[in-house]
């Protein structure tokens, strides 16, 4: 059992430890982001740190690199994707906006709008 709860405890250090980098770079773009709400504020983290970590274990699969390089690309990375947030949900909500519409015209024949 010891065994077990060991391994728990460096698997749980090693997830956390690879979402610091992220979490630490969407928290530095929302310390000089002024007028966010926090539910724009805790997507906007989750965000950045969601990405910061896939990237960096899918950079780590694919070149070697050092972890400190590693870690780098994902913080940066993260920042990137904390700064899209806000467009990607813009773009998504006028694409669904307009699907309706789309799929009107798509398949009902003639002028019936």
């Amino acid at each position: 059992m010891e065994k077990h709860l060991h391994e728990l405890i460096d698997a749980a250090l090693a997830f956390v430890g690879g979402l610091v980098p992220g979490a630490i770079g969407a928290g530095v773009g929302i310390a000089f982001e002024k007028g966010l709400s926090w539910s724009a504020r805790f997507l906007q983290l989750a965000v950045g740190t969601t990405v910061s970590y896939f990237t960096v274990g899918l950079l780590g699969m694919l070149v070697t690199l050092n972890e400190y390089a590693l870690q780098g690309a994902g913080f940066w990375l993260g920042m990137i994707a904390y700064k899209a947030t806000p467009r990607i949900i813009a773009s998504a909500a006028d694409v669904a906006a307009s699907l309706p519409g789309r799929v009107r015209d798509r398949f009902l024949p003639g002028d019936q709008k």
